[in-house]
């Protein structure tokens, strides 16, 4: 599972490391800690994080503002941090639709709340979504990234749609035809009133026991999927 990355920018060493702390608690990884603009935009370049927290004062050339609005066309979500409550920070920040401005100084909720809100944006349909190809689910109070590819099949369990992976299960509270709409038509199926597939993950089809067989389980094939299921496969 592919660990969430934060990049932090702040040049105020107390802040820093209780921002710092706050991130590695709740289970994502700090990619790393900058007090500069040059240094910063050098990691964003070559090591693009998910996310980016910064001080609008930074050292360097440029200010946190001016970082932001270079790296803008990268789409990553930005949570800017103060201690300065201008208006003018705010309008020229605003500019740039920040996902959050922050003024210090800050109790840990409140950069927690901030934190995994962004995250979430991730995995949302959102127009500030940078990548298609993976979700974020909650999981042991922290957010996984799950691979929209590794999912093997989805099934409805009470309110609960239950996404199964190699790894594990997720529980997501949606309905299954909200689901659906989330992901890739080319790629997964509805199999049976209450359970989609992804096509690729299908080993076998035993159509005289109407079943779909993956890795570790047997599915039902519901007749008036049937057609729909044998028109999409490759056949001979």
């Amino acid at each position: 599972m592919a660990e969430i990355s934060v990049l932090i920018i702040e040049d105020d060493d107390s802040y820093a490391l209780e921002v710092e702390m706050i991130i590695l608690e709740l289970g994502y990884q700090v990619q790393a800690v900058v007090n500069n603009s040059e240094e910063a935009l050098a990691l964003v370049k070559k090591q693009r994080p998910d996310l980016i927290l910064i001080d609008i004062f930074i050292d360097g050339e440029k200010d946190g503002i001016q970082v932001a609005e270079a790296i803008q066309p990268l789409d990553i979500p930005i949570i800017f941090i103060t201690a300065h409550n201008q208006p003018t920070l705010y309008q020229r920040s605003r500019d740039l639709s920040p996902f959050a401005f922050i003024i210090k100084p800050f109790d840990k909720y409140t950069l927690q709340s901030m934190v995994e809100s962004a995250i979430q944006l991730l995995g949302s349909n959102s127009p500030q979504q940078r990548v298609q190809n993976h979700f974020y689910i909650k999981h042991n109070n922290q957010l996984d990234k799950v691979y929209i590819d590794r999912i093997h099949w989805i099934e409805v369990e009470g309110n609960y749609c239950i996404l199964h992976t190699v790894q594990r299960r997720y529980a997501v509270k949606m309905s299954l035809r909200k689901l659906k709409e989330k992901l890739p038509d080319a790629d997964f199926l509805q199999i049976h009133r209450g359970q989609i597939v992804q096509l690729a993950k299908i080993k076998n089809l035993d159509l005289q026991a109407s079943t779909v067989i993956l890795e570790g389980a047997t599915l039902p094939l519901g007749p008036k999927y049937k057609n729909d299921l044998l028109n999409r496969l490759n056949l001979l």
